[in-house]
């Protein structure tokens, strides 16, 4: 399973290697910076993937507004990403130093479907985790602000510290009573 997730993501990212970034698909700098976006930030939201063991991932661009007008690059324009690489939303400015320094920030979004732990029914505080009353879920961690468990052994023998609905993603907050004893015991945040 595991070598057809890697050759579905090496099938899509020679895709969108083949697109060309900066052709004349690009009717304006607006779209133009979108395709560059893409183009750059594919490879390397996949090279976060595979070492966050994610099953998938999704890159969205959001294109700039439409009131801005700038002409086309004639060659690829340049990205530089401005905030850290991590799920979630990025921050790039597109510069075309052929068209004297015009630049264009861009927002994307890296979404990572990891396989986390959830609630398979209601636990009651004090109540411990168990293959029983919890099962693996695929979410999108970029939305799991709180934290999350890959694996269900850092949660043995630690009771719930409130109780906790089904379905609900079990994180640090639910079993530690600080945020030292979540660094000290495996979770990913």
């Amino acid at each position: 399973m595991l070598s057809v997730i890697r050759y579905s993501r090496r099938l899509f990212l020679l895709l969108t290697l083949l697109l060309p970034a900066g052709n004349g698909w690009s009717d304006n700098f607006s779209s133009q910076a979108v395709q560059a976006v893409t183009h750059w930030l594919e490879p390397r939201a996949n090279e976060l993937a595979e070492s966050l063991e994610a099953s998938h991932f999704k890159v969205s661009v959001e294109p700039p507004p439409g009131r801005i007008k700038l002409s086309r690059c004639p060659t690829a324009p340049r990205v530089k990403l401005l905030t850290r690489l991590a799920p979630g939303r990025q921050s790039l400015r597109v510069i075309c130093h052929e068209q004297n320094n015009q630049s264009l920030m861009v927002h994307a979004y890296i979404s990572l479907f990891v396989p986390v732990i959830v609630s398979r029914q209601r636990i009651q505080k004090g109540a411990l985790i168990t293959e029983n009353n919890s099962l693996w879920q695929t979410l999108d961690i970029s939305h799991l602000k709180q934290g999350y468990f890959r694996d269900i052994a850092p949660l043995k023998g630690l009771p719930a510290l409130r109780t906790i609905k089904p379905g609900q993603v079990l994180t640090p907050e639910m079993f530690l009573s600080s945020h030292q004893d979540a660094e000290n015991s495996g979770i990913a945040e």
